[in-house]
């Protein structure tokens, strides 16, 4: 299989010059992990938006107004109005039907705006709505909102608990571009107590790389077979991976369709399957963290400049904190990716490797730490409701392309989830 990729322009002197690659897709913002009391901070900031004293009555963008800190969120104050943002979570919006101020709806909002080095690129958002109060009510309306430009919308019943993860995405976005997400009443406010949060995704391509596919972990899944195997790294026992601390699984671990470590309905619970698996946490018997891995052993003629690809996304978004993928080279950690319990959408990451050797190992290792321990280092690592989908693929990159183009892209690239910025 051969494919062609395009790399981002206007980064590619930066690229090639710094030794590294970018990844498909890299989050620059999350609303629920980088949330603050001060507004601002990490690029977000916590208003509304009167509609009621709008005279058009449509949302442009310069008609966000930033509320006041109100404990540990932001409010108007009043009890009406009850417009307020409680945490990184929830909020409340105003509806017509309080007396008081002036029987004004108001929308609230998360307003991220896009910082320096960040522009320039396509962005995707994933965006929760969902109610938190479902006792009640008429429902909301939420939003997604580029400078002012509607490019998404949802709505949810009043008891609706579970409401929709969506993937809005902007073709291109600038340096001091407003990312809003807002929420509206669906009429009345009764019970209008909900969930939102969003991600925020720059998205990275790659051009003028011909590159042709040996490996796929979901086409080539088995017992052991096509340079896969199967197995995990036990972290509770040697800390972070290493090189020579894989642990493959048993041949009573293949049940024909599946590896499972223990097939009995009890921990451990580290499961492989063609598209997805599950790791253990520190939670469940026998007590013991295990990443569950995928691994590639380089063949023969499949040795030199090779590409990486990974997917992960959860399968369980029922609950949670999420989960990670570890991209490994010979036991040596050189890529990550985590996503949210909420996140059945996911991410995806690209990974050049120079010189591969013949027997190289290329792991994909799942671990039960979500987007948490991509931000800031450490996770929750129990694994409730940690069912996720994980998949790798490996290509080749021929010459004269890696020679010419990617001759100062190759290197090993982390691709962890940016810091939090002041």
């Amino acid at each position: 299989m051969t494919t062609t990729r395009t790399l981002f322009t206007s980064l590619a002197a930066s690229v090639l010059a710094s030794g590294s690659a970018t990844a498909q897709t890299t989050n620059i913002g999350s609303s629920l992990l980088e949330y603050s009391n001060v507004q601002g901070t990490n690029g977000w900031t916590y208003g509304y938006y009167n509609r009621t004293a709008d005279a058009g009555g449509v949302y442009s963008g310069t008609e966000f107004q930033n509320m006041a800190v109100s404990g540990g969120g932001y409010a108007i104050g009043g009890n009406p109005p009850w417009t307020s943002i409680a945490n990184n979570l929830t909020g409340h919006p105003n509806g017509t039907n309080n007396a008081a101020p002036n029987n004004q709806e108001h929308w609230i909002a998360r307003r991220y705006t896009v910082g320096a080095g960040e522009g320039g690129a396509a962005f995707d958002i994933n965006w929760l709505l969902r109610k938190n109060n479902t006792g009640c009510g008429d429902g909301v309306n939420g939003f997604i909102y580029h400078n002012g430009t509607q490019i998404d919308t949802f709505s949810v019943a009043a008891n609706d608990g579970t409401g929709a993860f969506r993937k809005a995405s902007i073709p291109l976005v600038n340096v001091g571009d407003t990312i809003d997400l807002m929420v509206a009443p669906g009429g009345n406010d009764g019970c209008d107590s909900t969930d939102f949060f969003m991600d925020i995704n720059r998205r990275n391509t790659y051009t003028g790389i011909t590159t042709t596919q040996f490996a796929d972990s979901v086409a080539d899944f088995g017992n052991n077979t096509n340079g896969w195997t199967y197995g995990y790294y036990n972290t509770s026992l040697n800390g972070p991976p290493g090189p020579g601390e894989f642990l493959p699984f048993g041949s009573g671990a293949w049940n024909g369709s599946m590896w499972d470590l223990n097939p009995a309905a009890s921990g451990p619970w580290s499961e492989i399957n063609a598209t997805g698996g599950h790791p253990n946490g520190s939670n469940s018997a026998p007590g013991e963290e295990h990443w569950v891995t995928r691994r590639y052993t380089i063949g023969a003629g499949e040795d030199g400049d090779i590409m990486v690809d990974w997917d992960i996304a959860k399968a369980n978004i029922g609950g949670g904190n999420g989960t990670s993928v570890h991209i490994l080279r010979n036991g040596i950690e050189v890529a990550s990716t985590g996503v949210e319990g909420f996140d059945g959408l996911g991410f995806s990451g690209s990974l050049a490797i120079a010189d591969a050797q013949v027997g190289d190992t290329i792991d994909i290792a799942l671990a039960p730490q979500g987007m948490d321990a991509q931000l800031f280092g450490a996770g929750d690592n129990s694994d409730g409701a940690d069912g996720s989908l994980f998949s790798m693929r490996i290509y080749s990159v021929p010459e004269p392309a890696a020679a010419g183009l990617l001759a100062g892209a190759f290197g090993l690239l982390n691709l962890r989830r940016r810091s939090r910025r002041a």
